[in-house]
């Protein structure tokens, strides 16, 4: 069997992490989540990988190369029409025709056993399978990821129909399995109200003909990068799965608490507190008396300065924090430079949700925690504050002394 990704879109409500780079590229504990998918699928043995590219596919091919070094052999399909999921399968026909397919959406985590579960199930039915997750209403977005709607005998029923069950929602994780027939119904597939051609539609569709199977799963460890915080979510998950390993330098009078990864080339600082789990990659400085509160990731080549407070937050590659900041709940990207005191608090003074400016609409995170979110090469100038739920673009400049919220964009 043959595994497809598909990758090519731009991921726009992550804004304005994906404005420099694809969402697939977005780090979870330090590597790629595209990277990731691929090796859960060699684990299980598929060796043909075939990956839909279109937003910024250099990037993309540059970091997976011809993946021999991840043990499977890619080829690329280039997705000229990325108005939908449905679209980006049938670009990738040629690669799909002779023989059952895994499908895969790129900006999800699944692991090699729910997949070789979704592979056994095809190979016990053999019809079509469509994996879905239940989670609750409190945490479904029908807009992002709709609903999934099946009989009693668990196969895919058109979801104009009524929910089955209605405590719990079962959504599209975004993996399949095909047989070769959806080609012919690919081009079929009706347009969604906002005029995507979604492979799911597909399968609706190839259900009034035969049986398209869903297996149902509970959730936990299913993500979807719908929104820029999910990104928190998921390192999150994983962050929970760490066992402590420490190749890099701890020196004398550092305090460690919990389970922690400190990577080749890195040192933590006399007098700094780690607040485990935490993750910190390759050629990293932790200053002096700085804390590392839990759930926080720290990529390779960061540099953060002395009596620093940091704590669950994700920095990227080539960050550099100065001395006297406090960071909450937030998301640096790569090249993010904060001069000293720069305060990044999570909670809001009214006590409300947090709300974040996302395509120019104000969406609800539906959090109560949540600090900010700063794209690759922003520079923010010493004692500035920036409130909770504020997004800052890439290489925007914020003066010394500011007070940010809302959208700060790049000044020319």
């Amino acid at each position: 069997m043959k595994a497809l990704i598909l990758a090519a879109g731009r991921g726009s409500d992550l804004n304005p992490l994906t404005q420099v780079k694809p969402k697939h590229l977005l780090p979870i504990l330090n590597k790629p989540i595209i990277v990731r998918l691929i090796e859960e699928v060699a684990k299980i043995g598929i060796k043909e990988v075939g990956v839909v590219v279109h937003y910024k596919k250099d990037l993309i091919t540059n970091t997976i190369g011809t993946g021999k070094e991840l043990g499977v052999e890619i080829t690329y399909i280039d997705q000229r029409n990325t108005n939908g999921t449905a679209i980006a399968v049938y670009e990738a026909r040629d690669f799909i025709k002779e023989s059952p397919v895994l499908v895969l959406h790129g900006d999800i985590t699944v692991d090699a056993e729910k997949i070789s579960r979704v592979i056994k199930e095809y190979e016990r039915e053999q019809h079509p399978i469509v994996l879905g997750v239940e989670v609750p209403p409190s945490e479904a977005d029908l807009q992002t990821q709709p609903q999934i709607i099946f009989d009693e005998d668990r196969v895919l029923r058109k979801s104009s129909r009524v929910p089955i069950y209605m405590s719990r929602f079962v959504v599209n994780t975004g993996v399949y399995v095909l047989t070769p027939e959806v080609l012919k119904y690919l081009p079929k597939t009706p347009p969604t109200v906002k005029g995507k051609r979604e492979l799911i539609k597909t399968l609706e569709l190839m259900s009034m003909d035969r049986p398209v199977k869903v297996i149902v799963v509970e959730g936990g460890w299913w993500y979807n990068l719908n929104y820029p915080w999910d990104l928190l979510d998921a390192n999150k998950h994983f962050l929970r799965s760490i066992e402590t390993y420490i190749v890099g330098s701890v020196e004398q009078g550092v305090l460690i608490e919990g389970k922690i990864v400190l990577m080749e080339d890195s040192v933590i600082e006399s007098g700094a507190t780690i607040i485990g789990p935490v993750y910190i990659g390759r050629n990293v400085v932790i200053g002096s008396n700085t804390v590392i509160g839990p759930y926080t990731v720290i990529c390779d080549d960061v540099k953060i300065g002395p009596l620093t407070f940091i704590s669950g937050s994700l920095l990227m590659s080539r960050c550099i924090v100065n001395s006297h900041c406090s960071i909450f709940d937030t998301i640096l990207g790569e090249e993010v430079y904060l001069e000293s005191g720069v305060m990044i608090p999570a909670t809001s003074i009214t006590g409300d949700t947090i709300k974040v400016v996302v395509n120019d609409r104000i969406v609800d995170s539906r959090r109560e925690h949540l600090g900010a979110i700063i794209a690759d090469g922003a520079k923010i100038g010493a004692n500035s504050s920036v409130s909770p739920g504020a997004v800052i673009e890439p290489k925007a400049i914020v003066p010394m002394g500011s007070r940010v919220s809302g959208i700060f964009r790049l000044r020319s």
